[in-house]
């Protein structure tokens, strides 16, 4: 057998990009508008003259921009593809054993309706924004109950 590094996935899940960045990327252009509002606020207690004060609301208006955009960077670059091997699911920096999976439960919320996606609980891990399209739920079953078949009894 390969070492882990150098093993091939036998599947790539991709997650739903749009149902990451969309909601997020809502969420913080309504932050940052607070946040903005919220200096203009304190701006205006303080004793500015009219230039620093166009310097100061700039410079404001700058500082949410490229906070917002680094919030939809960071989101989008953690929307990684799932990677399925023979004992494992790699999720990102976490891996999951089949044989620690306590159950494959498929879960809608609200967003997830909206954008035809859908969450897949493991027990003891999530697998997010899965599209409709893709049904995942019955091949993780499947590979959980081979890999549990060829586990060693460990009986006394």
């Amino acid at each position: 057998m390969l070492p882990n590094s150098f093993e091939n996935p036998l599947y790539e899940l991709p997650q739903d990009k749009r149902r990451i960045l969309i909601p997020k990327t809502l969420l913080l252009l309504f932050l940052g508008t607070i946040f903005y509002i919220a200096i203009l606020l304190d701006i205006s207690f303080l004793d500015l003259s009219a230039s620093e004060e166009t310097i100061t609301k700039f410079v404001a208006l700058i500082l949410v921009i490229v906070l917002i955009t680094l919030g939809a960077y960071l989101s989008y670059r953690h929307a990684k593809p799932y990677h399925f091997y023979r004992d494992r699911i790699s999720l990102h920096k976490k891996e999951v054993y089949y044989l620690s999976i306590t159950k494959v439960e498929k879960k809608q919320n609200f967003l997830d309706k909206m954008f035809k996606t859908y969450t897949l609980d493991l027990g003891v891990a999530r697998l997010d924004n899965i599209s409709e399209e893709i049904q995942i739920d019955n091949y993780v079953n499947q590979l959980v109950n081979y890999a549990k078949s060829k586990a060693p009894a460990t009986g006394y």
